[in-house]
């Protein structure tokens, strides 16, 4: 609500303070500018005052208790899952394949994107982030393949997966070459 707010009192000031001022003096609709910053201001205050969504605590975490749960055998699995799925997708029927797309996302993709150090473990910071960036690319192909999964084009879902595929395993070599 207080963006709305916060919106509405832009749009307040901004259309009072649009009319021309009078010959020699100010404009008869400043009043109407001066409340319209007023409450956009106070819908800015409102604004910062929400509390901000906390997404991670709604994640599943696998490792929890473990500082540092990801580890290559970890990246090892998910490619697993995921050239188990692409090897069976030819079977498997659209919402099938989307709600299995969405378990490995969910169970070895999230816990993996949300900890950097075992990407960055050991290497400088060229080859880390060369690991991230490849590891960035198979998330997209993978979120491209749900995406297509869920508006039932399978050739998109099976080009896209295997890209994903692709990706990970990139990832996986590089984590396993260090």
């Amino acid at each position: 609500m207080a963006p709305l707010i916060c919106l509405g009192g832009l749009l307040l000031a901004v259309t009072c303070a649009a009319k021309p001022p009078a010959a020699g003096g100010w404009p008869d609709t400043l009043s109407g500018a001066l409340v319209g910053c007023g409450v956009a201001l106070v819908g800015v205050v409102l604004w910062r005052r929400q509390p901000e969504p906390v997404w991670a605590d709604a994640l599943p975490d696998d490792g929890a208790g473990d500082p540092c749960p990801v580890s290559g055998g970890q990246l090892g699995a998910c490619v697993a899952a995921l050239q188990a799925v692409h090897a069976a997708l030819p079977g498997l029927a659209m919402p099938a394949l989307l709600v299995e797309l969405e378990t490995i996302h969910t169970r070895w993709v999230l816990p993996l994107s949300r900890s950097r150090q075992p990407f960055m473990a050991g290497v400088d910071r060229a080859q880390g982030a060369t690991r991230l960036a490849l590891f960035a690319r198979g998330e997209l192909w993978l979120n491209r393949a749900r995406s297509a999964a869920g508006d039932q084009h399978r050739e998109e879902a099976r080009r896209s997966l295997a890209w994903a595929v692709t990706h990970f395993q990139d990832v996986q070599r590089l984590l396993d070459g260090s």
